[in-house]
This record gives structure tokens, C-alpha cells and sequence, in this order.
């Protein structure tokens, strides 16, 4: 029987890939490939593009070109300060960027560099911040090497042939010089040479671990740095030797991400046993990752080649579409028995997991009965049964054999004997099949007539009965008890609609979803009636799609609203439960493990939720308002400097940039807007696109709201009020003006007569 729900697989590393984004150069609005990105304190990310900076959210972002007439030549990498200034190396020193008014920026030097180091501090473009100290260092590739941060004197701290990595450790500063993988220790501008052991061992990423540096090497893999020497890790594939390791960073729960260099990004232990791989395979430009930062909100960010990457390592949610293949339709999950390798059914082929020595998935490899479509996979007996177009086979040893070629479409009804027989099924026919030491065989087989094939799937109610899928209308139900099966077909005479129906079990009581709407076996009468009550308490007012799955613990999983929902059952009654998964598509059908694990799957889809993994709960959804421009003058405004100042009438048309920060990590954000006068304003839907533009505002005071929704979760407002100021002709002064005016028109009109008269 294709069950519902398949033994764990104890021991085996098995996450397919995480959730991630690729965001192009060009996407952001940067004509150059960004060299550096950062984090600042309010949590946007800044990207260092040559003569552009970039600030945003990862979704929306606005960018700021360097002012034309500024002589500086900024570096390639920036230093953030914790009162979110952003400093730059330049020839001439250390600067400050500023903004203006008009949305460019420039340099204003905070620091020269010292005299005495001469035209080398012209090759001064790089900054490394260190990640456990905090401290600055100044940089090139080769040359002096200086430490300074605001409120601090510049100085030479030491100098490298060839710099691959600096950080500290202790109060010692350590530079690692490729050239003869020299590791050294920086006192007083003195070099102190701890080790040299050849270019490969050189040090090109660190990352704090207790009371020891975990560090990369040019092509020794991962390795420990304990003030005296470098250690390798014990580890072998993408993370030891052979390979370079371009930076390192945290991620949740203890774990590591490592940017391997033209491979990916690996997620790792501490002691460097892999966890989970992004490579290649999935975006080429993930083979040039430079750097790594850990987000606020757990995830991942990447410097990758001309384009930034997130991703969701330590997620609960992986996919598995990059080792499903072309063409696949759907594909479903098979594993008969705990440490058991992993098997998927797709496309009429059986695939096998293959794994490494430390049981990690490397991929899955097809180990299939040659040039026929398989319907069905089971495992009786310690045997694994194949039903396929042509007949039953079972695997022998590493080969595919006939087991009787006139069972077409075999299906293994119910994976426990009866009395040493297993029920099956197979075109117009059921019967029993045994196992002998010779093999198995087909014991005794019953003719039925208009039964066809079962496709799909068939469940054991509480009461024994076996309930089939027929197709269109029809569902079968296989009484196993006694010498003979019974068969019994039930159609649109009784109760069923003519659709597919979707059978599931639900306190061993057979339920179906048939055309979304879903209905119950009622034993009384024989027939299918409405689940109306089950209908309202799971899915409201939408419809029911796909197959519903009741996992290990009790708890039913369905697609509703675009999302894969969770109910548990309270008080008798079915409730949703607040947190709900987005694998990025409707699942049709789950299956379950022991351990927990659900797989979801659907046309050319599959996705594997593991509720074990630690994922850091989401920071709370947040809206966030950057800055206001004014078309007609070119003014822009940043909304973090205090609000905006009274308005003249000519900037009566706003152009409004916000953005998100927390809520789940990449999921999409969409926003809500208002522009409220006091009067009864609403609330208007205006997309992910962070911008809104307001034109010919009318004179008063007006507040701009702004709110995020994500993965049915809405954030936090964010407001901004300001004042469009009356035209000229509008102002008190000069209202005063035009009643002096018509006074002294009044008072000409009463005197004229009068000195008409006289005359």
C-alpha cells in the first residue's frame, strides 16, 4: 500500500536546498558589480558599488551616485559606524560619506593617513571589520596595514606582501601574507611569524568559535587558529582540503555557512561536518561568493559575482526540485524502514538516494525495471515490489527482476501480511501473493471485472477495509477477510461527483476531497455524504485543494489561501494553528515520517519540512519610511532626520520610498498605504514595489502610512506627517493685502462722489 506517511531515516542527512534569492546588480539600479556589502544599524543592508552606494531592504532599494564635481576616489570597501555613518578609504585618507539634498553623496576626509607612510596609503581601498573586536583595519592587497575607527588616532599597525586575511585574537593583531602562507602576529608595527607553511595554508576568512578562531585557507579547507598555529579540521569533501574558503559566518542554532570557493555555499557543525550545500548547480553565480553576513532576521546574506544572495540556511524548509530532473510531473517519497536510503517514484521511475560516507544526500540516481513505466513501489518481507505496465518485478541483490509479466499495474494493497499472503491488486484483478525462499510469486489471483487499475494510492480504514483510488468518479473498497476479497465500486450513484477523488484517512474514517468540496463514508447508509462541519472548521470560507494529510501526531496539513495550513483538533473542533508554511507553491499530496518530516509535492515540485531543525523565530514585521522627494524641485528628504520640514506649495507632489525589515525571511512583502488628512481615509493596496508618488496636494497637513503583510502576517505602521504650505496668493499676508486693497477701493468709492460734488 502507498502509504501516507514513511519511516525516518535515522542518521541520514538528507536537506535538499534551502529557500534563497538571487539579486542581480542590475535589479538594485547599480551600472557596476558590487564590491562590498554591510549591514547597518537599523538593519538595511548597504552595497558598495564604485561610485554608487545602495541601501535597502533586499527587495526594494534606493541608489545614491557619488556628487559629479567630488574629486574623491572612494574604495571598494566601506566601514559602518554604530551611529550608521559609512566611512570609505581614499588616497588621501579615511572619509566620511555625506549626503545632500539633491540625493548624491560625497567625501569628507575624517582622518589623513599619517605622513610618514609616503604614496603606499594611495593603495589604501579595503577595510576589514573585525567580528569579534569591532576593530577597523585599512588595507590593500599588499602594502601597510592600519587600524582606526572614529574617536581613534590612524595607525600603522604592520604590513603584508600579499594580505589574504586580518583579525584579531586576544590583543594580538594576526595578518596572513599568501606569499610563503606566512601567519604572522603584528606588536607594534613588529612581525612575529607564527607559522609558514606554504600558500595554501594561508588564512583567507576567520570567524570567533569560543576561545578559538575558526578559519579558512587558500586551499586547505577549514581549519582552527588557537593564538599559535593552524589546526585542519578532520573532516573530508567540500570543506577540507583542496578547496578555498572565501569568508565564514554564523547561522542558527550553533551552525556555520562557509562560501567555498567556484562551489557554493556549504552549511557546517562546528566541527566541520557538512550540513546542508547551496552550489552552483542552483544559480552560477553562487560560485563566486566573497562575503558572508549573518542577518538580524537568521538568515544568510552573500556577495556573489555582480549580483547579492540570501538564503535561509538552518531552515526547516528545504526543495528538492534540483535533483528531481527535467520533465518530472510528480514525484512521490518512498522509505521502508528507518536508516533505510531514500526512494522517489516519478514519471513512471524509481530513484534511489546515494549517499556518503558520513550519510549525507548527495543525489538521487535512477534504479529502475528497464523500458517500462512503474505504477507502483512497495516493500514486503524485506523485498521491494515494482508494479509497472508490463508486469511485477522485485529487486534481487543490485538488479530488477520479473516477478509475473500478466500482473500489470500491481499494486501492493497493504504492506502487512495475512496469514503469510500479501493483498494485491492488478488490471481487473486481486489476489494474494507469497514469499518463498525461491522468490516471490503470485498465490492465487480472483478476476473482477471493470475494477481497471488503481492509480495513485490506496489507505486501511479502522475497520480493515482497504479503500482504492479508481480515478474519475470512482472509488473501490477491498474487504481482505476471508479466502476471497470482496470488491465493491462506488460511483456517482452513490454520493461521489464525477471528479478525482482524494482519498485520506482522518480517525480511521475514509474522507475524500472531491472537486473542493470534501466529503465522509457514512456506513450507515453506504454511501458519501458532505464533511460540511469538517469543510467549515478547516477552510472557512475558501476551498479545499489537494489531498489532506494527518501527520504522526494527529495534526491535519492541507493547501488553503496560497499556503500550506496546520490544524489540531481542541475541544472536538478543528482550529488552525498561527503558523503556516510557504513552500512557494500548493502542495497536492503530503507524506509523513515518524521523525516529523513532511514532504510536499506537486507538478514539478517537491519540498521537504523538517520541524527538528532549529530556525530562529522571525523578527517582527516592520515598515519603515527612507526618505520624500519632490519631482519639480529635486529636493530629497530623508525621513530619519527629524520629519520634513514645512512644504511651499510648488513641492505639492511627494514621491514616498519605504521599505520591511523582519517578518520571515524571504518571503514576499507586500504594502498597504494611506495618505490621511484627518478626514476618513483607507487603506489602499500598493504592491512590493516600496514607492508611491502623490501629486497637486492641496495646502494642509497630511501623514503618510505605510504597513507590510507577509506570509499572512501584518507588520507594524510606519508614519511620516509633513506640511504643504498655501501658493503665495493663499497666505494670510497675502489675504491681509487684499483687504487693505478693498478697504481702500471702499473708501475711494464713498470720496469720490463727494469731491465730484465739490468740484
Amino acid at each position: 500500500m502507498a502509504s501516507a506517511s514513511i519511516a525516518g531515516g535515522s542518521g541520514l542527512l538528507e536537506a535538499g536546498v534551502p529557500p534563497f534569492r538571487v539579486t542581480s546588480a542590475e535589479s538594485i539600479g547599480l551600472s557596476t558589480p558590487p564590491t562590498d556589502l554591510r549591514i547597518m544599524p537599523d538593519g538595511r543592508l548597504l552595497v558598495v558599488a564604485n561610485r554608487q552606494l545602495a541601501m535597502g531592504d533586499g527587495s526594494r532599494w534606493q541608489v545614491f551616485s557619488q556628487a559629479p564635481g567630488d574629486p574623491e576616489v572612494a574604495g571598494a570597501m566601506a566601514a559602518v559606524a554604530e551611529n550608521g555613518d559609512i566611512y570609505l578609504g581614499t588616497p588621501k585618507g579615511i572619509c566620511r560619506v555625506q549626503f545632500d539634498t539633491t540625493g548624491h553623496w560625497r567625501l569628507q576626509t575624517a582622518t589623513p593617513w599619517p605622513e610618514s607612510t609616503g604614496p603606499s596609503a594611495a593603495t589604501v581601498d579595503l577595510c576589514t571589520v573585525d567580528k569579534l573586536t569591532g576593530a577597523w583595519f585599512w588595507h590593500s592587497l599588499t602594502g601597510p596595514v592600519y587600524q582606526w575607527k572614529p574617536g581613534e588616532p590612524v595607525r600603522r599597525v604592520g604590513q603584508a606582501n600579499t594580505l589574504d586575511a586580518v583579525f584579531q585574537f586576544g590583543t594580538d593583531i594576526v595578518v596572513s601574507d599568501r606569499n610563503g602562507g606566512i601567519i604572522s602576529r603584528l606588536r607594534d608595527d613588529q612581525r612575529e611569524v607564527i607559522q609558514s607553511l606554504g600558500a595554501f595554508s594561508a588564512i583567507t576568512a576567520s570567524q570567533p568559535h569560543g576561545d578559538v578562531i575558526l578559519v579558512g585557507t587558500y586551499g586547505e579547507g577549514l581549519g582552527i587558529f588557537d593564538g599559535d598555529r593552524v589546526r585542519p579540521l578532520p573532516v573530508s569533501g567540500l570543506q577540507a582540503g583542496g578547496n578555498r574558503i572565501n569568508d565564514i559566518c554564523p547561522a542558527p542554532g550553533g551552525l556555520y555557512v562557509a562560501a567555498v570557493d567556484n562551489v557554493g555555499l556549504v552549511l557546517f557543525q562546528a566541527d566541520g561536518h557538512l550540513i546542508q550545500i547551496l552550489n552552483r548547480l542552483s544559480d552560477h553565480r553562487l560560485a563566486g561568493v566573497t562575503r558572508l553576513l549573518a542577518a538580524p532576521d537568521g538568515s544568510t546574506w552573500a556577495l556573489a559575482r555582480g549580483a547579492l544572495a540570501q538564503v535561509q540556511f538552518a531552515s526547516r524548509l528545504s526543495n528538492f526540485e534540483p535533483l528531481l530532473g527535467n520533465g518530472v510531473v510528480t514525484v512521490h517519497p518512498f522509505r521502508f524502514g528507518p536508516g533505510d536510503s531514500l526512494y522517489w517514484l516519478g514519471n513512471g521511475i524509481i530513484h534511489e538516494g546515494r549517499y556518503n560516507a558520513e550519510g549525507r544526500l548527495l543525489d538521487v540516481l535512477p534504479d529502475s525495471p528497464p523500458r517500462t513505466y512503474v505504477n507502483s513501489l512497495a516493500k514486503i518481507g524485506g523485498l521491494v515490489i515494482a508494479g509497472t505496465e508490463s508486469g511485477a518485478y522485485f529487486r534481487e541483490k543490485s538488479e530488477w527482476r520479473p516477478l509475473d509479466s500478466s500482473a500489470r499495474g500491481l499494486h501492493i494493497l497493504d504492506p502487512q501480511p495475512y496469514n503469510g499472503r500479501w493483498l494485491f491488486s492488478a488490471l481487473n484483478e486481486i489476489g494474494w501473493l507469497r514469499l518463498s525462499p525461491a522468490g516471490p510469486s503470485i498465490d492465487e489471483r480472483f478476476a473482477f471485472p471493470g475494477l481497471g487499475a488503481v492509480l495513485n494510492r490506496s489507505l486501511k480504514d479502522a475497520q480493515g477495509r482497504i479503500w482504492l483510488e479508481l480515478g474519475v468518479g470512482q472509488v473501490g473498497r477491498a474487504d481482505p477477510t476471508g479466502d476471497r476479497p470482496q470488491l465493491r465500486i462506488f460511483t456517482t450513484d452513490d454520493g461521489l461527483a464525477n471528479a478525482w477523488p482524494q482519498l485520506f484517512l482522518l480517525d480511521g474514517r475514509i474522507h475524500l476531497n472531491l472537486s473542493t468540496k470534501l466529503f465522509r463514508f457514512d456506513d450507515r447508509s453506504q454511501r458519501f455524504a458532505p464533511a460540511d462541519d469538517l469543510q467549515a472548521e478547516l477552510f472557512g470560507t475558501s476551498q479545499p485543494f489537494g489531498r489532506i494529510g494527518q501527520d504522526p501526531a494527529g495534526r491535519l496539513w492541507f493547501s488553503a489561501e496560497g499556503m500550506v495550513q496546520i490544524a489540531e483538533r481542541r475541544n472536538g473542533h478543528w482550529q488552525r494553528l498561527p503558523g503556516r508554511i510557504d513552500p512557494g507553491f500548493q502542495p497536492y499530496y503530503f507524506t509523513f515520517e515518524p521523525t516529523g518530516i513532511a514532504w510536499m509535492h506537486a507538478a514539478r515540485r517537491l519540498a521537504r519540512f523538517d520541524p527538528r531543525a532549529l530556525e530562529q523565530p522571525p523578527k517582527p514585521l516592520a515598515a519603515r519610511i527612507t526618505t520624500a522627494a519632490s519631482p519639480g524641485s529635486g529636493h530629497l528628504y530623508f525621513a530619519d532626520s527629524g520629519g520634513l520640514p514645512a512644504l511651499p506649495h510648488a513641492e505639492n507632489s511627494l514621491v514616498f520610498h519605504y521599505l520591511a525589515s523582519g517578518g520571515p525571511p524571504t518571503a514576499a512583502v507586500i504594502f498597504d498605504v494611506m495618505l490621511d488628512r484627518g478626514d476618513r481615509a483607507e487603506w489602499i493596496p500598493n504592491g512590493s514595489s516600496g514607492r508611491i508618488t502623490f501629486s497637486n496636494l492641496k495646502e494642509g497637513n497630511y501623514t503618510f502610512r505605510v504597513r507590510p503583510q507577509a506570509a499572512g502576517i501584518t507588520g507594524s505602521e510606519a508614519s511620516l506627517s509633513f506640511t504643504i504650505l498655501p501658493p503665495w496668493y493663499r497666505t494670510i499676508r497675502a489675504y491681509s493685502l487684499y483687504a487693505l486693497l478693498a478697504s481702500l477701493v471702499v473708501v475711494s468709492l464713498i470720496m469720490l462722489p463727494s469731491r465730484w460734488a465739490r468740484r
